[in-house]
């Protein structure tokens, strides 16, 4: 390649890397950091850790560990089960208290214990939805902040192929570390060095990183749907159920999800969100480098046959592909082996990105042209920048942050009553906290009803009706209360009415009363563990420190 060819691209490398390097080393830094996210958790928060399993323990089974989470928790809704990351490892639940509300339930698995609740907000949370996406989440900031880090990946690729393009005979820079001649060559050739050796990486790392790009925007416009809506009964079965569903026997269900799947290592158990959904198991299988979900067997929680059965092998080659992406990108699809390789090429990269910049520094010196920008220019180059990494603070302290304090406030479940509606009976109860007020029908026992829809209304005093939109759930109805019950201290009521698979229509009503003297405090989630909040503050205290040297690199570059 000509010199003059070179040098043209080695100016696309150095623009890259003066412009972008901060951003790309604080994806490609967060991302290193995140593949060990799950291991640093269990390390510093002792309720993820648990004794190795005794040969004469038996570790509870999937219907036990649901057991006892409803025992701990009735009032909240079970979304999943998560096996044990390991043989030290707790089993994690997912459970809701209503929209909105998530949070995390840890089980010993071999005596059922209640190791703790968590929010959804933690250690690796915060990890990976900063390296995905900046924490810039629609909800709060409009716009998904994968389309940002989606494309520094292209940035990412350029500025890989350029720095190689530029070197000549590139192959000796495996090996080429100068010590003692002078900082800048010492400098230029570590940069070197760490491009050189995580290539392969860094370009896999690149390419997936543009696939969440793309998909982000196929996936808003409809163009791609990865994932299925589970399988449910249509209304003709439904309607042969009659008004109560068999009560749920997961380790029935799981066994035939076995049965039919036997290489199948169950990883999730999703319960049903709706009636007639069906009970889904996921994990790995035959197939290597494929995400957890692409292994599925979905149940029917009613009768235990398999209403659908999807394996990764047999899916079509661009399907096979998209469920490529995660493994490759995380380095998960070996263990320790493939995350440690993942790991050690990501801090190469990241350390490859400062000394590269560094080495920018360091000429500009030894040329003596370290004159001061204009304050205009320096503003114009480090704005986009210094935005986006504000966007990223406000979207971690509003929305990571915003899930950490709603688990964490105060809420009351008041009883109301129960009712007996046709062949239904359910328990109703308001629940209270800084910033909700809503009304959940809980259908009392194992066994589910079985109904074609339901409404709820509120009476005001006035005797004016106010339709409540319900959200139906698999064994309880939900619904949020508007301002005008606040006023109903007494003189309200509220109206539920069933309607059946055969048209009847049952009608019940309660008197409504806000009064909490016989309330119910519901269990709220630990805060955050210190061991966690450490591990973040030297995150964002080394992020902080690299962004202080590339503002004083510019400021005289």
């Amino acid at each position: 390649m000509k010199a003059k060819t070179r040098q043209a691209i080695f100016r696309v490398h150095a623009w890259v890397g003066l412009n972008l390097g901060l951003l790309l080393f604080v994806i490609c830094f967060s991302g290193t950091v995140a593949v060990f996210s799950k291991e640093l958790s269990w390390l510093v928060d002792p309720a993820l850790r648990t004794d190795p399993p005794d040969s004469d323990n038996i570790p509870l089974s999937w219907q036990g560990l649901h057991d006892r989470v409803v025992a701990a928790h009735p009032h909240a809704a079970i979304l999943l089960l998560q096996r044990p990351a390991g043989d030290r490892s707790v089993v994690r639940a997912a459970i809701s208290y209503g929209p909105g509300d998530l949070r995390w339930v840890l089980i010993d698995p071999q005596d059922g214990r209640i190791a703790g609740t968590r929010s959804n907000f933690s250690l690796t949370s915060f990890l990976r939805i900063f390296h995905k996406q900046l924490y810039i989440v629609p909800v709060n900031l409009g716009f998904h902040g994968t389309l940002v880090v989606g494309a520094l990946a292209l940035a990412l690729l350029a500025g890989a192929i350029s720095g190689l393009l530029s070197i000549s005979r590139w192959w000796r820079a495996f090996l080429t570390l100068r010590k003692g001649r002078s900082p800048r060559l010492f400098w230029s050739d570590l940069h070197r060095l760490t491009g050189v050796w995580p290539l392969l990486v860094t370009v896999i790392l690149a390419v997936t990183g543009l696939w969440y790009f793309a998909e982000n925007i196929l996936q808003s416009t409809g163009v791609l749907v990865e994932d299925a809506l589970p399988a449910r009964l249509e209304a003709e079965a439904m309607r042969s159920q009659g008004p109560q569903l068999p009560a749920l026997d997961l380790d029935r269900l799981a066994q035939a999800a076995r049965d039919a799947y036997p290489a199948l290592d169950i990883a999730v158990l999703q319960l049903p969100r709706r009636p007639g959904d069906s009970v889904i198991f996921t994990g790995q299988a035959e197939a290597w480098l494929v995400r957890d979900r692409t292994n599925r067997v979905e149940v029917d929680p009613h009768d235990g046959s398999v209403r659908r059965l999807q394996r990764a092998e047999d899916i079509p080659l661009d399907d096979r592909l998209i469920a490529t992406a995660d493994p490759l990108h995380f380095g998960d699809f070996a263990g320790m082996v493939s995350k440690s390789l993942w790991f050690a090429a990501g801090l190469m990269l990241s350390g490859g990105i400062l000394a590269g910049l560094y080495g920018v520094w360091l000429r500009q010196r030894n040329r003596d042209r370290l004159s001061a920008l204009p304050l205009s220019r320096l503003v114009l180059a480090i704005l986009p920048t210094l935005t986006l990494l504000a966007f990223s603070l406000y979207g971690a302290w509003a929305y990571g942050g915003g899930a950490m304090r709603t688990s964490q406030q105060e809420r009351l479940a008041v009883p109301l009553g129960q009712f007996v509606s046709g062949p239904w009976q359910f328990s109703t109860y308001l629940y209270h906290s800084a910033d909700m007020t809503g009304l959940g029908l809980l259908f009392p026992g194992a066994a589910r009803p079985n109904f074609r829809q339901a409404e709820i209304a509120l009476t005001d005093k006035d005797g004016t009706l106010h339709p409540l939109p319900a959200r139906r759930l698999a064994d309880r109805l939900w619904a949020a209360l508007p301002g005008e019950a606040a006023h109903c201290d007494t003189g309200c009521r509220l109206l539920v009415t069933l309607e059946g698979w055969d048209g009847t229509s049952y009608e019940a009503a309660l008197p409504l009363s806000l009064a909490t003297a016989n309330a119910e405090i519901l269990p709220d989630a630990e805060p955050v563990p210190i061991g966690e909040k450490i591990v973040m503050a030297v995150f964002v205290l080394l992020l902080s420190t690299a962004l202080a040297g590339w503002l004083r690199l510019l400021r005289y570059a």
